[in-house]
């Protein structure tokens, strides 16, 4: 019995998933509204580095200092100009059709 319970929590949990992916996209253009592509960008990684800070600290992790360049590196190449460019494209296009872009773009 528990073994159906933790599936069905598990479905539960990638549908809450994809709903916060799917809204997203919407979010980021409500937000273009407001902020410029850059602030936007800076606020979400805020936000992300916060919780990071908090799960770190919490669970006493720590990362080897001889992996932190690399790990700023692919940071920045995979998500900072990631975010940036998506922000930057939503000035341009509906939220649908970026979406749509991220969606069909091939993935290693």
């Amino acid at each position: 019995m528990a073994l159906i319970s933790k599936r069905v929590t598990n479905v539960v949990l990638i549908m809450i998933l994809c709903l916060f992916w799917g809204l997203a996209f919407v979010a980021i253009k409500i937000g273009l509204d407001y902020v410029s592509p850059a602030t936007l960008t800076f606020l979400r990684f805020l936000i992300s580095s916060i919780g990071f800070a908090i799960y770190f600290i919490t669970n006493k992790s720590s990362i080897p200092l001889k992996i932190i360049p690399r790990i700023a590196l692919l940071g920045f190449v995979g998500f900072t100009i990631y975010h940036l460019s998506l922000n930057l494209g939503e000035t341009q296009t509906s939220s649908g059709v970026a979406s749509l872009v991220i969606t069909t773009a091939p993935h290693s």
